[in-house]
């Protein structure tokens, strides 16, 4: 059975979050920006996730520090933080999977900094 589901970004807390860490473009994927199988109960969450130029390995520091405050904010497990440069090279953990980014394409909902739509730029919180 499929079942919908919305998932409350709290856009203004993440937009403090990303601006602490120096996160350049942060978006929802997965099952929680669908709505599909999502229990708002127990589903983990999923992000891809753009740090400004000059961060220092966001791999490491940044990349840590977002999936915990992440996690903390909703009050549950981040199952996923992609880096947005992960989309270019493959993710690790999904290697050589176009499924999986054809799907990962197809839920991805801005939460937070700039969407280029038709060569203009729109900004979220």
């Amino acid at each position: 059975m499929v079942t919908q589901a919305s998932f409350d970004v709290r856009a203004d807390e993440v937009a403090v979050i990303c601006r602490e860490i120096g996160v350049k473009r942060l978006e929802l994927v997965g099952r929680a920006a669908s709505g599909i199988n999502f229990d708002p109960k127990r589903t983990g969450i999923e992000f891809l996730v753009e740090f400004l130029p000059g961060s220092e390995q966001p791999w490491m520091g940044e990349f840590s520090e977002l999936t915990e405050q992440l996690a903390k904010l909703y009050d549950r497990s981040v199952e996923d933080v992609h880096l947005a440069e992960e989309r270019i090279i493959k993710d690790p953990g999904q290697p050589g999977n176009p499924e999986y980014w054809r799907w990962i394409d197809s839920t991805r909902k801005l939460v937070y900094g700039a969407q280029v739509t038709a060569g203009l730029e729109s900004e979220a919180p």
